[in-house]
This record gives C-alpha cells, structure tokens and sequence, in this order.
C-alpha cells in the first residue's frame, strides 16, 4: 500500500521545479506558482505558458514548504498579465494559506481575475477568498454584479496552515479544505470571461481596475489554476502529496514510500535529484527519520 510523507515533511530549493509532462493532476493546468524563488519580485510560473507574476510590496518569509511570499494585508499583490489560456469557463483554484489574525477582517483575495467593465459594474471571471468568518468563498459572476457562490462551512484559525481549493465544472461549484468536502452549490451558469484583466494574487480589483481592495493578510503557498474542474480525488491528492506533477524539488522522490522502500527511507537511503538537496525527515511509516544530507547524489545519515 502507498504511504505518504506528512505534508510539513515536504521542503523546496530555491529557484528550482518543473511540471511533470504527461502526468495527469497537470491536464489542463495554466499556472502553478511554487514560489521557490526566495529573492527578487518575479514569481515564476512552471506551466509551458511561463505566465510569471511580478510581486508587488512583497517580502519574502517562512512558508508552507520553505520561503514563499508575505502578504502584508494592505499592499502586497501578485500581478499576472492576462492571457487567452487564463479566461476560463470551468476552472480549479488550489492553494495553501495561512491568515493572520487580521485577515478575516478584510475578507482577503488568494485568487481574481475581473472580467470585462461593464459601465464600472463587478464582474468576476473567478475569485476565491476568506470571509469575514474565516470561512472560504468561491465565486463568480454571471452580467453585472450577479454573484454566483458557494461558501464553506468551516472556520480557518489564524496561523494555521490550510489547503483551500474551489472546482467549478459548468454546474457545480465546490469547495474542499484540507482536501475534504467543505461544501457544494448547484450552478449551471457560464461565467463572465471577457476582457484582458489580469490574475491576482492577494487583492481584489474591479473590472475597471480602479479599485484595489481587499489585501490578504498573511502567507500562500503553492498556488495553481486549472481551466477543468478537479475530481474530488485529485483535490485529496493536492493536500496528501503537495507536489505531486512537479519534478526537482525535494520530497517528489519520496512521495509513494511503501515496504522496503520505506525501510530504506527511514535509513536515510534515498536518492535525491542531482544531489543537491537535504532536508529533515519526520517519520516514514511511524519510523523516525534523521536529517538527511547527500553526497554524490546519495543520501546519508
């Protein structure tokens, strides 16, 4: 039977990853921001569209797996130029958060992209943020201002890592936490998709894009869109196996641990993508694990 590393196991080098050709969790995937970078204000997008975000009041801090961006709830964003592939009428939103105790106060944005400006009217493509209760909201628009959501049930705590996703298929929006159901709605519509507004991350804009608002507060990790709705299981593996479909970071090589191989990586014998990784190691199969360091592209103890 497979085994998975608890997901804190998994760790990141900077500036490294690729997705993974062919492997399916990455069909139909149009941005996947690992933000490994640690430095500098590009966040580099790993899909072939290379749609790179530029960090806007940004900082650089501890994340999910390694350093990830800091949003500082007021004027932190990243921006990411519109293009054909992102102006979707089914879509997936995954991403790991972790609010501070402010943010539920400003009901922060991990993901939007306006559509079109209707007479200044809020017209949404798709948006996924956290309400005033904690709670995810995940949303779109169909004509001006008709909201067309699902929330759901569960209250996020400040400071606490969260995998958040939303599913829209054409008729049915969905929204998973942790990789669990946390609620669904029934809604065959066809979303606002016009216009060239960009993707960001971590505020909301109008279609006019005279209103910046609505900063999150806090750090995200991982964040990716698809342009098809993910079967619950996919969303599951999200959570289970973060970097599942994305090669060169540390922890992909050590995803499907089972019987000996297990054993073997509770010794420290794994091997690691060109050698030049090292991270600590909770337990692989209730074993403990000591930090892990390479020589020659083997590891040792």
């Amino acid at each position: 039977m497979s085994k998975f590393l608890p997901s804190d196991s998994y760790r990141k080098l900077p500036g490294t990853g690729r997705l993974i050709g062919g492997h399916p969790i990455n069909s139909g995937c149009q941005l996947c921001m690992v933000n490994s970078e640690s430095i500098g204000t590009v966040s580099h997008d790993l899909t072939l569209g290379a749609n790179n975000g530029t960090i806007n009041n940004g900082s650089w801090g501890p994340g999910k797996f390694g350093n990830t961006v800091r949003y500082n709830g007021s004027s932190t964003y990243i921006q990411i130029a519109d293009v054909a592939a992102l102006r979707l009428t089914t879509f997936t939103l995954s991403a790991w958060v972790r609010p501070t105790s402010t943010e539920f106060s400003n009901s922060g944005f991990v993901f939007h992209k306006a559509a079109s400006a209707t007479g200044g009217a809020d017209r949404r493509n798709y948006t996924l943020y956290l309400s005033s209760t904690g709670k995810i909201t995940f949303q779109f628009t169909v004509g001006s201002s008709q909201y067309k959501q699902v929330n759901g049930n569960t209250s996020l705590v400040a400071g606490v890592w969260y995998h958040v996703a939303g599913t829209f298929d054409g008729a049915t929006s969905t929204v998973y936490l942790n990789g669990v159901f946390d609620g669904s709605a029934a809604l065959a519509f066809t979303p606002d998709n016009d216009g060239t507004n960009p993707v960001y991350l971590g505020r909301y804009n109008s279609g006019a894009d005279s209103a910046p608002s609505n900063y999150f507060d806090g750090s995200a990790d991982l964040q990716r869109i698809w342009n098809r709705a993910l079967y619950a299981y996919e969303v599951r593996q999200l959570f289970e196996r973060p970097f599942i479909g994305i090669d060169g970071i540390l922890g992909h090589n050590m995803l499907d641990l089972g019987g000996l191989d297990a054993l073997a990586a509770a010794a420290g014998l794994i091997k690691t993508r060109n050698g030049l990784a090292w991270a600590s190691v909770k337990s692989v199969d209730g074993l403990a694990a000591a930090s892990i360091k390479t020589i020659n592209g083997l590891a040792a103890n």
